[in-house]
């Protein structure tokens, strides 16, 4: 069985579940492809600490907006000059995840998202995702 395939045929079985996914794993593949099951609400790394795992838990319950990505504050850095959804919006870059798909992901339509990415570019003094996506991992 291929990664996350397990989570796939489970949540097959009972869909409307909400399901915070912790993992020792972080590969841009396993991320999307558990990020695109409708049910998973969050990700966790596995050194998540309780209070963020319990925060998951608690917003998953509540009807927390499915595919958000939470990533521990000791996996990333966040950068003060950025707004919250500019924080999401890197988040997502680092999974190296297109623009349509962010789109898809945060219910947004295409022009949107391609206005944030525009923005974390111009608050960051880059000119590319390249140079972001780098610029992201320099800050684990």
């Amino acid at each position: 069985m291929e990664r996350g395939d397990a989570l796939q045929e489970i949540l097959g079985r009972i869909p409307k579940v909400p399901v915070v996914v912790v993992s020792g794993l972080d590969s841009p593949d396993l991320l999307r492809r558990c990020l695109n099951l409708p049910s998973v609400c969050f990700f966790l790394s596995k050194n998540a600490s309780a209070g963020e795992m319990r925060a998951a838990i608690e917003a998953s319950l509540a009807g927390g907006r499915p595919g958000l990505v939470q990533f521990s504050e000791k996996s990333y850095a966040t950068d003060p000059r950025l707004s919250s959804r500019l924080e999401e919006m890197r988040g997502l870059l680092r999974l190296d995840m297109t623009n349509k798909s962010i789109a898809q992901q945060l219910k947004l339509s295409a022009g949107p998202v391609k206005n944030y990415m525009s923005e974390l570019f111009k608050q960051l003094n880059l000119t590319n995702r390249t140079q972001a996506a780098r610029f992201s991992e320099a800050l684990k």
